[in-house]
């Protein structure tokens, strides 16, 4: 029951760690620019390091076309620049470019970037890709059933690398001329250089059988990641939380994160709900990658307080009803958006999402919507009730849900208008109905 310094308990860090172990760590090389740090002069070094930065950023700009609107499981595709080796000596002395991505649970995620790392390799012919897992050589396990017998992964270390869109697995020396080449034990230069050269190889039938096992882990992708991994739901939560999903999309798989894995802190945190605040409540259809759908859903949870009076109407209804899901789906995603804010501002990084405080107004995550805080008159219904949410749905067929985003002046307005024709009784507004229809 020791409690670490950030009040976080002994098995909760364990269990931390253990999920930080699902990571994939890949490295790229260049012919002329991965080279031996020692033969490279002080002059010539700043020269590869602009060279280096431009080839990063070429990656990046082509990886970000692929990818296009995928939505991580944990972290993205990343790259930095790297001089020499590392402390596990897993890279040889050489600027290269270096990521990691943890990808937790979705293992999905891990193949979505071995298969953009191949993509790389077919667009750039001077680059080589060496790529490994928390398990070591992966390609080299998902493949055994076609590999020799002499090579397993636990020898396989350096001999396979990703060039020219294929697999290159470095071979053992058969002749005593092939070990002059060959070394027996490989040490990550060695394996570089030979990958580089590509003279010495498997066999072409035996290679054929391994790159078609390769290939069917990621067949079908981009669109079979993209069809398969998002799911589509829809949630009612507070409209600050609302727009927030809707202008960062991404943010959610950070959000249903940090609410399965909330601890005590964060629990007190929603208690209050000081960023996400009281107000308006709102419809949104919300896309999320199908594995964190599962785990929103079998999350328990107890509703705030701060919200009773706004959700008192939804959650008196059945358990199966669809308006009751929405709202517990909302209310778990708006607590996990607190919880990113609060340990945020706890930790001095309100940069990283670009939060804001309250009165301030700004286009990023943390935008104030004034209408939000707005509370309605005692007359007539009020915004939370269920008559105002079938009032609300009927307007979306005319636009208006998709457009109360787009600025602080066309929320009020709408909404301003909406308030006023949904309190007034229908018979003073006869004869003007359609043209307060057409205003809103």
């Amino acid at each position: 029951r020791a409690l670490s310094s950030e009040g976080e308990s002994a098995m909760e860090a364990s269990f931390r760690a253990i999920q930080s172990l699902d990571k994939v760590v890949y490295r790229i090389f260049h012919d002329k620019i991965s080279v031996p740090l020692k033969r490279v002069e002080e002059s010539s070094l700043n020269r590869l390091r602009t060279q280096m930065e431009k080839l990063r950023d070429e990656c990046l700009r082509f990886v970000k076309h692929i990818v296009k609107d995928h939505i991580w499981h944990k972290e993205g595709f990343n790259l930095k620049i790297v001089e020499g080796s590392d402390e596990k000596d897993m890279a040889p002395s050489c600027l290269h470019l270096k990521g990691v991505t943890e990808f937790g649970d979705n293992i999905d995620d891990e193949w979505f970037i071995t298969w953009i790392l191949v993509q790389l390799t077919k667009r750039r012919k001077d680059i080589t890709v060496h790529t490994v897992d928390s398990d070591g050589q992966y390609i080299l396990i998902e493949t055994a059933n076609e590999l020799p017998k002499w090579l397993t992964p636990e020898n396989g270390e350096f001999r396979l690398y990703i060039r020219h869109g294929n697999l290159f697995i470095v071979p053992r020396p058969k002749t005593p001329t092939q070990a002059v080449d060959i070394p027996v034990k490989l040490n990550p230069g060695d394996g570089l250089r030979l990958a580089q050269e590509g003279k010495h190889c498997l066999e072409a039938g035996v290679m054929k059988k391994i790159e078609q096992a390769f290939r069917k882990k990621f067949a079908g992708f981009p669109n079979k990641i993209r069809k398969n991994n998002s799911h589509y739901f829809r949630a009612i939560l507070p409209q600050r939380a609302a727009q927030t999903l809707s202008s960062h999309p991404s943010i959610i798989s950070e959000c249903v994160r940090a609410f399965c894995d909330r601890d005590t802190l964060d629990t007190r945190a929603c208690r209050k709900m000081s960023w996400t605040g009281k107000g308006q409540f709102v419809p949104q259809r919300i896309r999320i990658p199908r594995l964190l759908f599962a785990q929103l859903c079998h999350q328990k949870f107890y509703s705030p307080s701060v919200f009773r009076d706004e959700t008192k109407a939804y959650l008196s209804l059945p358990v199966q009803n669809p308006k009751r899901i929405a709202i517990e789906r909302g209310l778990k995603l708006a607590m996990g958006l607190e919880v990113i804010y609060q340990r945020a501002v706890k930790a001095g990084a309100l940069e990283r999402y670009n939060f804001e405080k309250k009165e301030e107004t700004s286009s990023g995550i943390g935008e104030e919507v004034k209408a939000s805080q707005e509370q309605p008159s005692s007359e007539g219904e009020t915004f939370s009730s269920l008559a105002w949410e079938t009032y609300l749905d009927r307007l979306k067929k005319t636009g208006l849900v998709q457009r109360i985003f787009r600025g602080i002046e066309t929320v009020e307005r709408t909404l301003k208008t909406s308030k006023e024709k949904f309190s007034t009784p229908y018979g003073k507004e006869k004869e003007g109905g359609k043209k307060a229809i057409g205003q809103v």
